[in-house]
């Protein structure tokens, strides 16, 4: 889940063709089968990537931040937006019409070299969650999630750690688990002083001891 600082070609490319945009917390950037007409790379915060099924459900599919690119896929195949993009912190990126990401696309290589290896980290990242939700219990599964989203942790100013600004609403739809199982699983973490949660606000206070948890060896969960 973490930012692209490693894809030099497409960020300088974006900025270079595109023009700022700003965003306020809480903000749709992208909506689910909409038209694509942009490409964002974002500059500063965080957004959330969501699906819903069709029994109206949400899940959360990642989230993304400085460094990231949205909306590629879309703009490459033509069809509507994959996901719903909503924004958990004011924040800012280059957008990029539709058309003229074609263009950078199709006539540098190096851009499309980069594309490629965004595309394939993304795929890397399906399979994991993927592997994941089919062999790991819930415990674990929040772990790793919980391990995943602090890479986008703010340093707190009222304590040590990583905060994460997500609701346990929200780590359920992404852990793909009930609320109650997963809110068990937070109380354990934080009863061990491993995680604080305040609010809307979940602080990766000692992320050794819960990746000691995420690690698949230490389980028989497979």
């Amino acid at each position: 889940m973490a930012g692209n600082p490693d894809i030099p070609n497409v960020q300088a490319r974006l900025r270079a063709a595109g023009t700022r945009l700003t965003w306020s917390s809480g903000e749709k950037l992208f909506r689910e089968a909409e038209a694509a007409a942009t490409v964002l790379l974002i500059t500063r915060g965080h957004v959330k990537v969501t699906v819903t099924a069709p029994c109206g459900k949400s899940v959360i599919l990642a989230i993304r931040g400085p460094g990231d690119l949205l909306g590629e896929s879309a703009a490459i195949d033509g069809h509507g937006r994959s996901a719903t993009v909503t924004a958990l912190s004011d924040g800012e990126a280059v957008s990029v019409s539709r058309a003229e990401f074609a263009r950078l696309v199709g006539r540098t290589p190096e851009v499309a070299a980069d594309l490629i290896h965004i595309l394939i980290s993304r795929l890397r990242e399906s399979d994991q969650r993927r592997l994941e939700s089919g062999v790991y219990d819930v415990r674990t599964r929040t772990a790793c999630w919980l391990l995943d989203a602090a890479t986008y942790g703010e340093r707190s100013g009222t304590g040590p750690g990583y905060a994460v600004h997500l609701t346990q609403t929200d780590i359920a739809e992404a852990v793909g688990a009930s609320r109650v199982s997963v809110a068990k699983a937070l109380h354990e973490f934080r009863d061990k002083k491993i995680i604080d949660i305040h609010r809307a606000v979940c602080r990766v206070i000692d992320p050794d001891r819960l990746r000691s948890i995420a690690q698949p060896a230490n389980h028989h969960s497979c």
